[in-house]
């Protein structure tokens, strides 16, 4: 209902606000009040939301991830790991940023747990399925580290060779 609506804008507002904060100060240099200064709220309602800072960050990840995971529907591994980045590059300057104030670990968790259901993965054992999803998340940081200088396509293409056996160095 409409409380909840008016909850989950104040938590969009928050997150925004915390974003927008990161991009003059790392996360330990910005206060609860600045942040609910910034995005109008108090301190009740953050904490009411938030346990800490980072959870935002965590918050606005998941619900990226959530995003991606309701388009995320192909089991052509190349399609798959295309939109994926594709997805990425279209939240890339909240990654940057991320990377920016070494908040990255925090997208490793979410990745992680996302991850998970993907039809992709799906039948494969657990071994090769953490093989799969490190091997494309460390691609992912080495993307970001050289800020997104391939496109989605070429990152997709480097994964899907791998996964296919026809990667030559």
């Amino acid at each position: 209902g409409f409380v909840k609506e008016l909850n989950e804008v104040m938590r969009e507002s928050i997150q925004i606000s915390v974003l927008h904060l990161l991009k003059d100060n790392s996360i330990d240099k910005i206060s609860i009040t600045e942040i609910c200064n910034k995005a109008g709220v108090s301190r009740n309602s953050f904490y009411r939301n938030y346990e800490t800072k980072e959870m935002v960050i965590l918050d606005y990840l998941e619900k990226t991830a959530a995003d991606f995971s309701e388009i995320a529907s192909s089991s052509d591994i190349h399609e798959y790991y295309y939109d994926l980045f594709n997805h990425l590059y279209n939240h890339k300057d909240i990654l940057l940023l991320l990377k920016k104030r070494n908040l990255l670990n925090l997208l490793y968790e979410v990745y992680i747990k996302y991850s998970k259901f993907t039809t992709i993965f799906q039948g494969r054992d657990e071994y090769t399925e953490r093989y799969m999803v490190g091997g494309a998340f460390f691609v992912m940081l080495k993307w970001l580290e050289n800020s997104m200088d391939k496109s989605p396509e070429e990152i997709a293409d480097i994964l899907t060779r791998f996964i296919n056996n026809k990667y030559i160095p």
